[in-house]
């Protein structure tokens, strides 16, 4: 039996019926019994759900968890959703924090962590199981072996270019929209330090006599061809309780944290609107996110 007990977080768009409940009741039971098998312990499994073969919304949300978690060197990762054509696509690796994952690398699934992959494989031989519930009857196994130490070199490929597995954004995007109609943003490198340059710069203008504040504010869209129609204004706060009630806000900061594409841990900015939901037309994970600043 293991040391550690590992808990498992599945992130993936199948539920097999209605409810939300079949499927992540066969990978729990799935995983429980790999585990019991090789010895490895298991503290529980849990299940995230995902828009339907979206890659960007399943990329949030792992480096959300990743990032977020206590003791994620004793986290297993299941990730799975399968855009046209990634059905066979299988890696499986570790973070630098410790924690381990395994699913499919298409799209954008590991674009949010890929600064932090301390080492991936391709899964071998899994290809011919590929179209039938993988989640349950090919990653359970395959990840209880890697966190057990049994997973065997033939089955691990290498995976010669990062980019293949793990492509950078190509701009910012809606990462995720909460329960109270938030949207967290994942930004680039570029617009992350574009924004805070002009924070930092905002706060060192003084104050005109004749104004009460010097707001910064933010037009945006999240169209990928933007039109006038499109365009949103918010104020740049530093926290989404500065704004007053019913103003719609651009946060520097939320409830989440996520790396960026240099490796640092960063706070991840929001659109919001105090004691409201935003007013605007709710974007789905991953739609470009494009920003202009002016005083």
């Amino acid at each position: 039996m293991s040391k550690h007990s590992y808990s498992v977080i599945n992130i993936n768009d199948c539920t097999d019926d209605t409810q939300g409940a079949l499927a992540p009741a066969k990978i729990k039971v799935a995983f429980e019994r790999h585990a019991e098998h090789d010895g490895v312990r298991l503290s529980g499994v849990s299940h995230v759900g995902i828009e339907k073969y979206n890659t960007y919304d399943l990329a949030f949300k792992f480096a959300d968890l990743a990032a977020g978690l206590p003791d994620p060197e004793h986290v297993i990762f299941e990730i799975n959703t399968a855009p046209a054509g990634s059905r066979g696509s299988f890696v499986i690796g570790r973070l630098r924090n410790g924690a381990i994952f395994g699913g499919t690398a298409g799209g954008h699934c590991l674009s949010l962590v890929r600064s932090q992959i301390a080492e991936i494989f391709y899964l071998q031989s899994t290809n011919k199981k590929a179209e039938n519930f993988r989640s349950y009857k090919v990653l359970p196994k395959a990840l209880v072996k890697f966190a057990a130490g049994k997973l065997k070199s033939k089955h691990l490929g290498s995976v010669k270019d990062l980019a293949d597995v793990a492509p950078l954004l190509r701009h910012s995007i809606a990462g995720a929209v909460d329960n109270f109609g938030n949207i967290k943003l994942a930004l680039t490198f570029g617009d992350a330090h574009k924004l805070g340059r002009a924070w930092d710069l905002h706060k060192s203008k003084p104050i005109r006599s004749d104004q009460d504040f010097n707001p910064l504010n933010a037009t945006f869209s999240f169209s990928e061809t933007p039109h006038e129609s499109d365009l949103h204004t918010a104020r740049v706060v530093p926290g989404m309780f500065a704004g007053s009630t019913g103003e719609l806000v651009l946060s520097l900061t939320s409830s989440s944290e996520i790396w960026n594409e240099v490796g640092e841990l960063a706070p991840v900015a929001q659109v919001a609107r105090i004691s409201d939901d935003v007013g605007i037309p709710l974007p789905k994970p991953g739609a470009p996110f494009h920003l202009a600043l002016a005083n």
